[in-house]
């Protein structure tokens, strides 16, 4: 079996070039990115707005999972309203401000979302979806929290499948394998930052376009 790489290094080069080529094989990606991030923006505190923006996302971003069986549009509803707040203070926050303290909230999030954005009915009914949930943090505080999915965690060394040491469940090791993964991308954006060209694009978008270039795309 091949080991994880726990060490994450990614050059100025390496984002760059990535960039140039994900508009060429992700476009449609980037447009649904570019819709939803705006409708966020501009109808920020709009419960049913968000959760359509959302709802977009995850049905386009991981439509093999959703389809057929939606999650809870309801139950999104509930969490966005009942989190909103924390979710606003993150939103303004870039992924240098993370401490360690941040990690109890991240979680609680995490742990949160990921029964909400489980599927209500069809193949994938009950399955829970850490892919989704970080995903949808990515597009709900993007400067701050980093979109992931199953090739990439892993290669990160934060793999979310593992199975759990005794007294800890599935939820526990994909929460704890999602704060780990962000303080591992903090490191990289802090080394990329003020080596970067300037782009309209924000950094932890530009590092997932290579991550899903150089990790997703090959594995799939």
């Amino acid at each position: 079996m091949k080991k994880a790489h726990t060490e994450v290094k990614i050059s100025p080069e390496d984002i760059e070039g990535a960039e140039r080529e994900y508009e060429r094989v992700a476009a449609e990606a980037n447009s649904v990115y570019r819709l939803v991030g705006y409708s966020l923006k501009t109808q920020w505190g709009k419960i049913p707005e968000m959760v359509d923006a959302l709802t977009v996302l995850l049905i386009t971003w991981n439509g093999r999972f959703y389809n057929p069986g939606l999650f809870s549009q309801q139950a999104l509803n509930e969490w966005l309203s009942d989190h909103l707040k924390i979710l606003s203070e993150l939103r303004e926050r870039d992924i240098a401000t993370l401490n360690d303290s941040d990690d109890v909230k991240i979680h609680e999030l995490f742990r949160g979302l990921l029964p909400v954005l489980q599927p209500a009915s069809g193949k994938w009914k009950d399955r829970a979806s850490p892919v989704s949930v970080g995903k949808s943090l990515h597009l709900l505080a993007p400067r701050f929290f980093p979109a992931w999915d199953g090739s990439i965690a892993y290669r990160c060394g934060c793999d979310y499948s593992k199975t759990p040491n005794k007294g800890k469940s599935n939820v526990d090791v994909a929460c704890e394998a999602y704060v780990r993964f962000c303080h591992k991308i903090q490191i990289v954006a802090e080394e990329l930052a003020p080596r970067l060209k300037t782009s309209d694009k924000l950094l932890l978008k530009r590092i997932d376009e290579y991550n899903y270039l150089r990790i997703s795309l090959p594995s799939q």
